[in-house]
């Protein structure tokens, strides 16, 4: 139904020994509203904290409304750090949340 990936933050105005990073979240869209995105996203907040992390960082495509709401509902803030990246050709704008864990 859906998977999250997480690990050490990769950006370079973190420290990776104590911020980690959600980088892969997704559900099928046959599950979304189901609670099924909500149990994927603790589980994965709940390893980033067993792994000592004190802070969580994740990006998410500029308006994106859905996601940014969903992970805004699970506390995440915008951090006010944004990147610029391409995906098939196609310039995109990315900005990042931050959890306090």
């Amino acid at each position: 139904m859906g998977f999250a990936h997480v690990g050490p933050a990769r950006d370079e105005d973190v420290d990776p020994s104590v911020v980690g990073e959600l980088a892969a979240i997704y559900a099928l869209p046959e599950v979304w509203g189901s609670g099924v995105g909500r149990r994927l996203l603790g589980a994965a907040v709940n390893v980033l904290r067993d792994a000592g992390n004190a802070k969580a960082i994740l990006w998410v495509l500029e308006g994106n409304d859905r996601a940014q709401r969903f992970y805004e509902i699970g506390g995440w803030q915008l951090d006010g750090a944004a990147k610029d990246i391409v995906i098939a050709d196609m310039p995109l704008a990315e900005v990042r949340y931050r959890l306090v864990l």
